[in-house]
């Protein structure tokens, strides 16, 4: 299950569990609005892709991170790995 959580800074982080290990990612916003809106479908994306994972169902996980992975976010060599990864 993800979880939402705001710290002091202000910012919202995103917590998981998986594999037996806690992940915390800060979401790098610290509006209200976009907190509760954008944050909260951070956690339903996360639950998904872990259930997809836990199905075997990498391909369909690879697909969607592909199309909505925003222009620019990644440098073009953490790409080029990522689909690496993803081609194993």
């Amino acid at each position: 299950m993800a979880s939402l959580k705001r710290y002091p800074s202000g910012n919202f982080h995103l917590a998981f569990q998986f594999g037996g290990s806690r992940f915390k990612r800060s979401l790098k916003t610290k509006s209200q609005c976009k907190g509760k809106g954008e944050s909260k479908a951070a956690c339903s994306r996360i639950e998904e892709n872990i259930a997809l994972i836990e199905a075997g169902r990498t391909e369909q996980l690879f697909s969607t991170f592909e199309e909505t992975v925003p222009a620019d976010s990644m440098e073009a060599t953490s790409l080029y790995t990522a689909r690496m990864y993803m081609n194993h």
